[in-house]
């Protein structure tokens, strides 16, 4: 079996879209984005975080519980409509419009809300400040955004890479195997992360509240404050909340892609 395959039938799969074909990514019946078919070039199997998560980071000391740390700091965005936006005091929004309006990036790469699918994650590409605010907030659902990025190198942009764990350390072992990826993405930010919840915990989000999945126009994680509400939004303007400990501590993190069985690489 190739390790690709293995990874998916292992359940070991964190769904980042690295490996993807051209039919890109479908949800499964367990809730969670796997590739419809997947490449078996063997760089980007080296790549596959079900396989191995490598920081790839020679420069900092190893922490045995945290890896590599050059230093860690608290922040939080001087400017108000970002912190309020962010989940966590809006750190990377305003990384994020900082280096678009200095230029150091062409374009952003991130994760938000799926203007038809308010359930679902899309990955967008923008060179706009005001659409990183829009994006600002977790999503506790799948996302795949490396889905279209081997399709990005070469073209002479640079980028700003905002995902996951899993998703950062495949991209950066990419850009290990690639100098002119490296060039390409000078900056690539991530967050903390317990996992990946599976489509159908958000379902039961829904049926708390006796809601359908085609009731929602609008679906908040977190966000409008700290820690931030989980909102759920109806086309006929009812909302309902969850605080972060009842909806992520009862009910998302039930249903989580399996992450305890990653393999750190030093």
């Amino acid at each position: 079996m190739d390790p690709i395959a293995s990874v998916i039938d292992g359940n070991m799969c964190t769904g980042c879209g690295l490996c993807a074909e051209a039919e890109g990514m479908k949800m499964n019946p367990e809730g969670f984005l796997r590739p419809v078919r997947w490449v078996t070039d063997r760089r980007i199997q080296a790549c596959c975080p079900g396989l191995q998560v490598d920081h790839g980071n020679q420069e900092a000391d190893y922490h045995p519980a945290w890896g590599p740390i050059l230093s860690c700091e608290t922040a939080f965005s001087t400017d108000p409509a970002i912190r309020q936006a962010g989940s966590s005091g809006g750190v990377i929004t305003a990384l994020a419009t900082h280096l678009l309006r200095t230029g150091q990036v062409d374009e952003v790469i991130q994760t938000g809300a799926s203007p038809t699918e308010p359930l679902r994650n899309r990955t967008f590409r923008h060179d706009d400040p005001g659409q990183a605010l829009r994006h600002a907030g977790s999503r506790y659902a799948p996302s795949a955004p490396l889905e279209h990025i081997r399709s990005l190198l070469g073209n002479g942009r640079k980028y700003l890479f905002i995902g996951k764990p899993c998703d950062t350390a495949a991209l950066r072992a990419l850009m290990n195997s690639d100098p002119a990826a490296r060039k390409q993405f000078p900056v690539l930010l991530s967050f903390m992360c317990a996992g990946v919840p599976s489509e159908q915990a958000t379902h039961d989000i829904l049926a708390r509240f006796d809601v359908q999945p085609g009731e929602v126009s609008e679906f908040r994680y977190r966000g409008n404050g700290w820690p931030g509400l989980t909102r759920i939004t109806t086309h006929s303007g009812q909302e309902h909340t969850l605080t972060y400990n009842e909806s992520w501590g009862t009910i998302l993190n039930k249903k989580l892609v399996v992450v305890k069985f990653f393999r750190t690489v030093r």
